[in-house]
């Protein structure tokens, strides 16, 4: 009985853990990946920005932003809510008066999301971790720590 308890909690724990994932991390490991410089991310961060900018209106509310992520070509789409949205936007103080983030906005908060990222990817690498895993989470993380400089 005391086995069966164990693989409750430890289930439980498995999905409380991806309940607290980031939503954007599908994104963020894409980008950490594949930027090569400080100016290539800005290129890419620019590119997704208009994507996710489908009126061209120069500023992306909420709704746009919720929907337009889940437009990515990711499988499966990254479903990104409200809360998130308010997060990304450090509640709302990165948006202008009308709630909408605007280019350079959304580069400095996807920049400190990527940082983010990093960060606690490296902190949750374990012994279970494959090599590579280990050797891309550092490149990654020494990536972001030369672009502060």
């Amino acid at each position: 009985m005391a086995s069966f308890n164990s693989l409750i909690e430890y289930l439980q724990m498995q999905k409380n853990e991806q309940q607290m994932k980031n939503p954007l991390e599908p994104l963020l490991l894409s980008l950490a990946r594949e930027f090569s410089d400080d100016q290539d991310l800005s290129d890419r961060l620019q590119r997704i920005y208009q994507l996710l900018d489908h009126d061209n209106s120069g500023g992306v509310g909420c709704a746009e932003f919720c929907a337009s992520m889940r437009k990515l070509h990711f499988d499966p789409p990254i479903p990104v809510t409200a809360s998130d949205f308010a997060s990304l936007t450090q509640d709302g103080e990165l948006c202008d008066a009308n709630g909408e983030l605007g280019p350079d906005e959304f580069e400095a908060a996807m920049r400190k999301q990527i940082q983010h990222f990093a960060q606690s990817k490296l902190s949750l690498i374990t012994e279970e971790r494959s090599m590579q895993d280990l050797e891309f989470m550092q490149f990654g993380s020494l990536k972001m720590i030369f672009m502060e400089q």
